[in-house]
């Protein structure tokens, strides 16, 4: 029942013409203040509703619970008094108000994920953890509490409450991965490698299950299962660039410059908007021994506007392959940016290796200006005033 349809039903009725003409005033006027404590319950609605929206908990609270001894208006009251018990974080008012009819265990699953879009976190965990108590059947609640707590870090009470979900949804491969997710965070490695081979066996095409083994996998150390792992991902699902991409991820970790660029240029061909990835590309393509297409994949790259500290790789590996033009107009992109000290470091030390003297005293002056104390930024330049 909205507020409105409160106010509407308590109109008609008020038994007095006196009460009925301050409730329609204060429709159109505002409530007015101070309003005792006698004022008809519709007018203690309308001031607790306007409190709340302005964020005045207190004035709120004292507004619906005058209004709470009216069995007309106690419906919305206690909805109202949960919801503010809920933002004051103060769990017995919660479970008190927060019961009955007024809030059910689905509204204050609405509720939660309200909070949590509002960013006010633990009032969306605390509506979620009322919300099992009120039902502990009430598979969604569980779920929405362990992602907020997953969210938070809170890894071993998010365990708790995703094994619930998980047991009430033995069909839902999301609450397999958020789990996985879980274990991971306790850094239960070979529990999570586990539940990860047996939810791939159940949930075959869900890809989610099988990029998670990778990353496991990983993590263990164990790189030969993860590259099997992103195998079986590009022979099931083989337009998936992510896939392809960590594939040549590993290749680089090994050396092996051939097959990673085998593997980038999959990636990119598979329609990659990542900048990091044609990045990769790139640079697998030059340790490959294939300058042309470096250059190009560098080029091609700027189309996924790339970051700063990206483009600052960008003119590094441009100059490595002889692109000195392009190298010195990357760096002046760069270089009039609001970008972290190191990063304009990092343009001053390119500018002075491609020998631009003046542009690299300029970048220099710029780390030095942003941090006087700077002494790696202090003692280059001062030996490249000095040089010759």
């Amino acid at each position: 029942m909205t507020l409105v349809a409160s106010l509407a039903g308590l109109l008609l009725t008020v038994p007095h013409a006196r009460e009925n003409l301050l409730l329609v005033r204060a429709l159109k006027e505002g409530v007015p203040t101070p309003l005792p404590d006698d004022a008809p319950a519709a007018l203690h609605l309308l001031a607790a509703n306007t409190a709340f929206n302005a964020g005045e908990w207190d004035s709120a609270a004292y507004h619906w619970e005058l209004a709470r001894h009216d069995a007309r208006a106690a419906f919305p009251a206690q909805k109202g008094l949960c919801r503010v018990a809920l933002r004051r974080l103060d769990r017995p008012a919660a479970e008190r108000y927060c019961a009955g009819n007024a809030m059910q265990p689905f509204l204050l699953v609405m509720e939660a994920q309200a909070l949590w879009r509002d960013q006010q976190r633990e009032a969306a965990i605390l509506a979620a953890e009322v919300a099992t108590q009120r039902d502990p059947q009430n598979g969604e609640a569980w779920s929405v509490l362990a992602g907020y707590l997953l969210a938070e870090e809170r890894y071993a009470e998010a365990f708790v409450a995703n094994e619930r979900a998980l047991a009430l949804s033995p069909d839902a491969p999301w609450l397999y991965e958020r789990q996985a997710r879980i274990l991971m965070g306790l850094e239960r490695w070979d529990e999570a490698a586990a539940l990860l081979d047996d939810a791939v066996r159940q949930f075959p095409d869900t890809a989610g299950l099988y990029f998670l083994a990778a990353e496991v996998a990983r993590k263990q150390g164990d790189t030969a299962a993860a590259e099997q792992w992103y195998t079986r991902i590009v022979e099931r699902w083989p337009d998936d660039w992510r896939a392809w991409n960590m594939l040549g991820v590993l290749a680089r970790e090994r050396g092996e410059w051939e097959t990673a660029l085998e593997h980038f240029r999959r990636a990119v061909e598979k329609g990659s908007d990542s900048p990091w990835v044609w990045y990769s590309y790139a640079q697998a393509a030059m340790q490959a021994e294939r300058p042309a297409e470096a250059e190009q994949a560098l080029d091609d790259l700027w189309a996924f506007d790339p970051p700063p500290n990206l483009q600052l790789n960008m003119a590094r590996l441009y100059w490595q392959l002889g692109a000195a033009a392009k190298a010195e107009q990357t760096l002046d992109r760069i270089a009039p940016l609001d970008i972290p000290v190191d990063w304009q470091l990092g343009v001053a030390r390119l500018y002075r290796d491609m020998g631009l003297i003046e542009k690299a005293r300029r970048a220099y002056e710029r780390v030095l200006d942003a941090d006087p104390q700077h002494e790696a930024a202090r003692k280059e330049l001062d030996a490249l005033q000095q040089s010759p």
